[in-house]
């Protein structure tokens, strides 16, 4: 397996109210974590369509904040999560993802079908995504990277379940840094390979 060195890494786990949205940067050992927000509103599909697009426009913009290379960037790799078919919202949310698969364009991205988090956390509350965010990011701390977080906020389970998929990308495309030794101690299952990949996620 080739060891890609992605100097970006993205998690996402989409929504209209409260999108989890981390993005790690190894050159600077920079986590940063927002909690994007907008009104999804009525349910028919023009304004399922433009509150989408809002949405995503919102990502974009706070992606660009932190650096408008990232998303420009051959280095770069992204988590997401997919909203399952029958899911709550299902309709507007698979909208929301189509349009995020399109502005990431040829950014390389993985998928994640939701029952993941009950893969390796078993039985869980989104309190429970966010100690296990929360410890992952004490670990990243502790090899010298900075968490910059949205000022007076604590961290949604969002942004926790975000940091999540950020965290099995490292693990799967950086497997033998030494924080992913790390983060493999604290959770195992972070080895499995349980994500899909599009066509440019090339090993």
């Amino acid at each position: 397996m080739e060891d890609i060195c992605p100097k970006f890494i993205i998690g996402c786990d989409p929504s209209f109210a409260h999108f989890g949205l981390t993005i790690i940067d190894r050159r600077a050992k920079e986590i940063s974590t927002f909690d994007v927000q907008t009104t999804l509103g009525g349910q028919n599909f023009y304004n399922i369509a433009v509150k989408a697009k809002e949405q995503v426009q919102n990502v974009i913009n706070t992606i660009d904040a932190v650096d408008s290379y990232i998303l420009q960037s051959l280095d770069t790799v992204i988590g997401m999560e997919n909203a399952l078919p029958h899911a709550f919202n299902a309709t507007a949310l698979t909208a929301l993802d189509v349009m995020l698969f399109h502005e990431f364009g040829n950014t390389r991205t993985a998928v994640f079908n939701p029952t993941y988090l009950n893969y390796i956390m078993g039985k869980h509350t989104k309190k429970d995504s966010v100690n296990l965010a929360l410890a992952l990011i004490s670990m990243f701390e502790a090899h010298g990277y900075k968490h910059i977080k949205q000022a007076g906020k604590k961290l949604t389970d969002g942004e926790a379940e975000s940091f999540i998929y950020a965290s099995r990308m490292l693990c799967r495309t950086k497997p033998d840094d030494d924080i992913t030794k790390d983060i493999l101690k604290l959770q195992p299952l972070f080895s499995d390979e349980k994500e899909k990949f599009g066509k440019e996620f090339i090993y």
